[in-house]
């Protein structure tokens, strides 16, 4: 169940409440990136030094939901002009994953590109026999991006996969 791991402490299914109070939810989160104001998830992201693995969360609710229910969660980790040692990360974490979720449909297209030119990224997949998913990848980006090389974990629940889809930003 893709709600048995957790990204710095938090899994599919919690409440954003579980975890910080109202004060950080206003100060401390961008909200509403890649996200119109008709669309039936908003993202919120943050920034804590407190985090132990990650540099940052993105995390996805359902929007005006007052539980603060979360479908999708992404840890990252900068890799400023390395993207060697973040492959490396990837291979770590992925074989933890494989080690952890042995019965799960594991896929690598290797490295690709990013539709719009920006880079390239080098996605490994878990699927859930529900739909839901792991995403685990590197993003080279170019220099003239100004964006700083990373690794994403990210845990998707189906229902934001199929709205991602509709979206036509696959997942």
């Amino acid at each position: 169940d893709i709600s048995d791991f957790e990204i710095e402490g938090i899994s599919i299914g919690d409440s954003l409440l579980d975890h910080f109070n109202e004060r950080e939810l206003k100060e401390d989160f961008v909200k509403g990136l890649y996200s119109s104001e008709n669309d039936k998830f908003i993202i919120y992201e943050i920034e804590d030094i407190r985090f132990k693995n990650y540099d940052g969360l993105q995390i996805a609710l359902k929007r005006n939901d007052k539980t603060m229910k979360i479908y999708s969660l992404s840890g990252s980790i900068i890799f400023e002009k390395n993207i060697e040692d973040c492959y490396f990360k990837e291979k770590n974490i992925v074989e933890d994953l494989s080690s952890l979720f042995t019965d799960l449909k594991k896929q690598d297209p290797g490295i690709l590109d990013i539709k719009d030119g920006s880079g390239t990224f080098k996605p490994i997949l878990f699927d859930f026999d529900n739909g839901d998913r792991i995403l685990i990848a590197c993003y080279d980006w170019k220099i003239e991006t100004g964006w700083v090389d990373n690794l994403k974990v990210s845990l998707y629940s189906k229902e934001h996969r199929d709205f991602m889809r509709e979206k036509g930003k696959t997942n």
